[in-house]
Formats: C-alpha cells, sequence, structure tokens
C-alpha cells in the first residue's frame, strides 16, 4: 500500500497505473485500541483522503476500496465481526521479511524467497517505516519469484480465485496499505503467481 504520505500527485498516478488500493488507518493506531466508531470513522477518512488525492468520487471509493490490513496485523474476533458487519474484507500478509529493521537488502531478499508459496501475500514497508530498501529489495525478489513460475496478482484476484498459476499477491504500504498502501500505511508487496499490481492506503 503507498502511502498518502507520498503526497496526492504520487498517489494519483499509482492509482492510475491500476495499483489496488487498501486501507490501512488514518493514523495507524492499532484497531484494538479503538471503539467502533473510531474505527469505522479512521476507515472512513482514509477513503475521503484517497477520493480527495485522486479526484474521485466518495462513492465510487468507498465503494472499490474495501480490504483491510490492520497496523500491526493486530485483529480480534470482535473487530473482525464489525468489518465484516460493515462490508469490509480483512487482509493479512504472510511473508514477513521483517525489512523495518533493516536487515539489508539480501536477508531481506532471501527471507522473502524462503517464505514464498503459491498464494502468499508478500508485505514490504515503504517511506520512514523501516523501508528505505524497498525498491532494491523489490527489484530481487520481483524478477526471481517470476522465474521461479509466480505470477503476481492483486489481492482481488487472490479473493476472487482466479489464479491459474502460482501467485503471490502484491501488498505495499506506509501509506496509504502496497506493496500495500494508506493515509498511514505500509509499503507491502504481495507475491502470488498471479501478475497484478496492489496498493495499499
Amino acid at each position: 500500500m503507498p502511502s498518502l504520505l507520498l503526497g496526492s500527485r504520487q498517489f494519483e498516478a499509482i492509482w492510475q497505473r491500476g495499483h489496488w488500493i487498501g486501507l490501512h488507518g488514518y493514523h495507524h493506531r492499532s484497531f484494538t485500541l479503538l471503539s467502533p466508531q473510531e474505527l469505522q470513522q479512521s476507515l472512513l477518512q482514509t477513503q475521503t483522503a484517497i477520493a480527495n488525492a485522486c479526484q474521485l468520487d466518495l462513492t465510487e471509493v468507498q465503494q472499490r476500496i474495501r480490504d483491510v490490513r490492520p497496523p500491526n496485523g493486530f485483529f480480534t474476533p470482535q473487530i473482525l465481526h464489525w468489518l465484516e458487519q460493515w462490508q469490509y474484507r480483512p487482509v493479512m500478509w504472510s511473508v514477513v521479511p521483517e525489512d523495518w529493521v533493516r536487515p539489508g537488502v539480501a536477508v531481506a531478499t532471501e527471507r522473502v524467497l524462503h517464505q514464498t508459496q503459491a498464494g502468499s501475500i508478500i508485505v514490504l514497508h515503504d517511506g520512514y517505516c523501516g523501508g528505505e530498501d524497498v525498491a532494491q529489495i523489490a527489484a530481487e525478489i520481483i524478477p526471481r519469484l517470476l522465474d521461479e513460475g509466480y505470477q503476481f496478482v492483486t489481492v482481488d484476484e487472490l479473493w476472487q480465485g482466479h489464479c491459474t498459476a502460482p501467485t503471490v499477491g502484491p501488498t505495499v504500504g506506509p501509506t496509504a496499505a502496497p506493496t500495500e498502501t494508506t493515509t498511514h500505511s505500509t509499503t507491502h508487496s504481495a507475491a502470488s503467481t498471479h501478475s497484478s499490481k496492489s496498493d495499499w492506503s
């Protein structure tokens, strides 16, 4: 998920290129610390920021951008119930190279390659959340995973189950979830063996 902190022009360019955008919360506060009203407001604020950045109608954004990755990965059964009630889709990652602690490009790359399997969602971070190496890591892992027969697909394509080859789901975020994208989200690169782009807000 690219972060809205990137600036509205960059974020709009990400949208125009067809990347899948997700929600990550407006202030990157743990969902477990929020009341249902605060959580719902946080998601709406993020959708509003995306609509403004991409010059889209808010109603369209509210209908199309409904995938949610929680800050730090913290969900509870109650939070999952609320998200289902509000018609959001929770999304989690399965490949975690811990790039935010900056282990180095080579180490992060090997962690991704070792952990990835069909249907994996890879989480990478951009911006000030420790993702200074995200571009280099992505440049290493993408061709190597493609060489192994994987395709990159959007989170939505994973949900729809339209993958015919091993797939990796993309995720980018601070950002607004992609890698996962959010207003304050982190970049997540999801690897699925399908092809595609994904961004989170």
